[in-house]
Formats: structure tokens, C-alpha cells, sequence
């Protein structure tokens, strides 16, 4: 598609904000003391390096106008990333009632199969069984290691296992005919939430508030280079620095709703799984 000079300069940031996911492997202590102590080393770096590039005065005027200046950064800095956690702890949110919902919707098509027949819907709940098994133990974990695409290999193997054994039920009485179509349509509407989660696994803030997020902290940064390196000025420095570096791990480690210690876990499709009429 069209790509606009705006999303071209934001490419780099958002690439590099995609390599960097390996970093939720980690806890997410590791991630807030990584991104702190960078954050500092960066912000003291910008301090002493741009005063040794530029001819900085210090003066009275030189001050007044940093210090008037630096706050009204940190503000709209604080606001980027104010308005990036509400938007990922949203996407968390709708990948959390993603997950319930298909939970649900999989106990309920099994309780359907066994009302329908126990015997004829034998195969397609064993199928369900191991549809159910399978997004547990092997979609679960390829989605918190960032894989793209149409999930893992087994669960779509399993999930058209399901849909065949659904089609395959053979019923002599109308009205559970009727109910295994009602059953049909309630599989496609799971393999509809399993697709909404997967493509929820890789939703992330846009590259561009990435960009925002990184061009407002480096001006805020070296802003400091125009305060004499005092004492105080220093530590005002690296304590600016280190609040924006937390707030910049508490986005990153809710930035993928599947990946990382804040992760969504399968424990609702394991509680399912575990009262299903055929165990896996």
C-alpha cells in the first residue's frame, strides 16, 4: 500500500522496537532496569557530550529559558506516553475477552455435542478436545514468541479435524440435525476467535508514537546540556531521564498482549480443557 513520508520515518524506530523483543524472555524488573540505566546513561551522555560540541553560556538568560523549556518537554514526553499506555492496556483488554470468549464458546459447543448424541459426537469431541489441547500447549507458546501468520501448524491441523468430524456426523432424527448445524456454525465461530486472537498476538502502539516517544526524550535529554553540570542539575537530569525510561519499559513490557511476564496466560482455556467431556 501507500506508505507516507510521516510512516517512512518511523520505519526505523518501529524496526527497531521489533528487535528488541527478545527482551520478553526477561522479567520485567530486568526490562525497567535496563531501560532506566539506558535512559540515564543517554540523558548524562547528551548533558556533557552537546556542551562540548556547542558554545553553551552559562548565563542567567540561557538558564531561565532551559528551564522554562524542559518542563513543557517532559509534558508532552509524559503525555505520548500516557496516551500509548492507555492504548496498549486497551488492546490487552480486548485480547483478554478474545480469549474468554473462546473458552467459552468451546465448553459450550462441547456440552452441545454431548446433548446432541454422546455416541455419534463422540469423534467430534475428542476433536474438540484436542483442538483445545493443541491452542494450549503449542499455539500458546508460538504466539509469546512473536510468530506471525496463521498460528501454529498442529491447532490448524486440528481445528479442520474438528471441522470434518462436525460434517461427518451422521443423525437420523431431524431435530438433532438441526442441532449438529447449530454446531457447525458454533466451530466457525471459534476458529473466527482463534483467528481474532492471533491477530491480536502481534497488536503493538504504531511505530510513530515510537518515533514521537523517541524524538521528545532526546530533546529533552539534551536540553540538558544547557544547564551548568552542577550537582544538582545533574541528578535533576538523570532523574527526568530515569522516570521517562520506566514509563518507556511499562509500555514496552504491555505492548504485546501475548509476549512477555505481563503476558495473558491460558489459564481460562485450561480450566475448560479440564472439564470437557472427553479429556485430551
Amino acid at each position: 500500500g501507500h506508505v507516507t513520508g510521516v510512516q517512512t520515518c518511523a520505519l526505523p524506530i518501529y524496526r527497531a522496537a521489533v528487535m528488541l523483543d527478545f527482551f520478553y524472555a526477561y522479567p520485567n524488573w530486568i526490562i525497567g532496569v535496563t531501560f532506566v540505566a539506558t535512559a540515564i546513561g543517554l540523558g548524562l551522555a547528551l548533558m556533557f557530550g552537546l556542551r562540548a560540541l556547542l558554545p553553551v553560556r552559562d548565563d542567567k538568560e540561557t538558564f531561565d529559558i532551559t528551564i522554562r523549556v524542559m518542563p513543557t518537554v517532559l509534558s508532552l514526553t509524559a503525555f505520548v506516553l500516557g496516551f500509548s499506555v492507555v492504548q496498549a492496556t486497551n488492546d490487552t483488554a480486548r485480547a483478554g475477552k478474545i480469549v474468554v470468549d473462546e473458552a467459552t464458546s468451546i465448553a459450550q459447543l462441547d456440552r452441545l455435542l454431548a446433548r446432541i448424541d454422546e455416541k455419534a459426537t463422540l469423534p467430534a469431541r475428542t476433536a474438540l478436545a484436542a483442538m483445545a489441547r493443541s491452542i494450549v500447549d503449542d499455539e500458546w507458546p508460538y504466539m509469546r514468541e512473536g510468530h506471525d501468520g496463521f498460528g501454529h501448524v498442529t491447532t490448524r491441523t486440528r481445528v479442520q479435524a474438528l471441522n470434518d468430524t462436525l460434517r461427518a456426523i451422521d443423525l437420523g432424527d431431524p431435530r438433532a440435525r438441526e442441532l449438529a448445524m447449530d454446531a457447525i456454525h458454533a466451530a466457525d465461530q471459534i476458529e473466527d476467535l482463534r483467528d481474532a486472537r492471533l491477530r491480536e498476538s502481534r497488536e503493538a502502539i504504531p511505530g510513530l508514537f515510537w518515533s514521537v516517544i523517541g524524538f521528545l526524550t532526546l530533546l529533552m535529554m539534551s536540553l540538558g546540556a544547557f544547564l551548568r553540570p552542577t550537582l544538582t542539575n545533574i541528578v535533576m537530569v538523570a532523574g527526568q531521564a530515569a522516570a521517562v525510561g520506566m514509563l518507556s519499559a511499562f509500555l514496552f513490557s504491555m505492548d504485546h498482549p501475548f509476549m512477555g511476564e505481563s503476558a495473558i496466560d491460558s489459564a481460562m482455556l485450561r480450566r475448560v480443557i479440564s472439564g470437557l467431556s472427553v479429556k485430551s
